[in-house]
C-alpha cells in the first residue's frame, strides 16, 4: 500500500499492533482473530502482510482489541500463567463461556466488562 494519509498509515499500523497481539499474546490463529475482529482469515493476512486497509468497522475493533490488551496487562502483569488459566477458565459473567472463546465470537466488550469489574474489585 503506498500514497496512504498518515492518519491511514496510523490506522494500518494500528490494526497489524492488534493482529500481532492476538496472535502472540492469546495464540490465536488468523480465523479466529478474524472472528474477534468481525473479518475474514484472508483479510487478516493481508492486514498483517499491509497488502491491505482495514475498513472503519475493522479499524474501530481492532482498537478494542488494543483496549483488551492493556485492560489483561492491568489485571494479570507478566503472570503469563495465571492469564493462561483465566482465559480458558468458564466464567459466570460469560454465561459460561471462557474469555477466550468470547474474544474469538467477537464479543471483545462483554470481556473487556468483566476485567473492568474484576479491576474494581466488583468480584473480590
Amino acid at each position: 500500500m503506498t500514497n496512504l494519509t498518515p492518519r491511514a498509515n496510523a490506522e494500518v499500523r494500528q490494526v497489524r499492533r492488534a493482529v500481532t497481539w492476538a496472535a502472540q499474546t492469546l495464540e490465536l490463529t488468523d480465523t479466529e482473530v478474524g472472528g474477534a475482529l468481525g473479518a475474514s482469515s484472508r483479510s487478516v493476512a493481508r492486514w498483517r502482510d499491509a497488502l491491505h486497509r482495514p475498513s472503519e468497522r475493522h479499524i474501530h475493533a481492532a482498537e478494542r482489541m488494543l483496549e483488551l490488551a492493556e485492560a489483561l496487562d492491568a489485571v494479570f502483569g507478566a503472570d503469563a500463567q495465571r492469564l493462561h488459566d483465566w482465559l480458558h477458565e468458564s466464567l459466570p459473567a460469560l454465561k459460561g463461556r471462557t474469555p477466550l472463546r468470547t474474544i474469538i465470537d467477537g464479543r471483545l466488550n462483554d470481556v473487556l466488562t468483566v476485567l473492568a469489574n474484576a479491576e474494581s474489585g466488583a468480584f473480590a
